[in-house]
């Protein structure tokens, strides 16, 4: 009788963004170590196709450091899914997707969506106008006075 294989093939068939945003969410994040894990999480899978997976990442300095290690999670991923599998990152525009098809459901399988950010207009306010600004440049010996107010500030060297 032939010996029972250490684990269970990954089911084959074509990669379709269902099964893969499972294998991803269940399989493959928790795989991935420290920063790799915590980068690649805040992606969202935009769409899946002929062994192609699109990651999609709020901007490009993020999508810049997961490329960084994008061959070493297209590794994890195919050893999950027993199938190859690249990763296309991108950056999308609004930074958490168009928001709208099927493929935004699946993707954040398990995670809640983001709540949209304010925009704040600020207008043409100048730094020195707001009611909180300090009226010129402090640090060094005005820090240390203000740290510990009563302190009595003595000049010279003591013999």
């Amino acid at each position: 009788a032939p010996a029972p294989s250490a684990a269970p093939a990954a089911p084959t068939g074509p990669l379709d963004l269902g099964r893969f945003s499972t294998v991803w969410n269940d399989d493959v994040l928790p795989s991935l170590g420290g920063m790799t894990k915590a980068m690649y999480s805040i992606g969202r899978i935009v769409s899946v196709g002929d062994g192609v997976a699109v990651l999609g990442l709020p901007n490009d300095v993020h999508r810049q450091k997961c490329e960084q290690k994008r061959v070493d999670v297209e590794a994890v991923a195919t050893a999950k899914l027993g199938a190859p599998v690249r990763l296309e990152l991108i950056v999308e525009a609004d930074g958490h997707g168009d928001g709208g098809g099927a493929s935004s459901g699946a993707a954040s399988a398990g995670r809640p969506s983001p709540e949209p950010e304010e925009d704040f207009d600020l207008g043409s306010t100048e730094v020195h106008e707001l009611e909180n600004a300090p009226d010129g440049p402090t640090g060094g010996l005005d820090a240390l006075t203000d740290a510990f107010p009563g302190a009595e500030l003595i000049d010279g060297a003591s013999d």
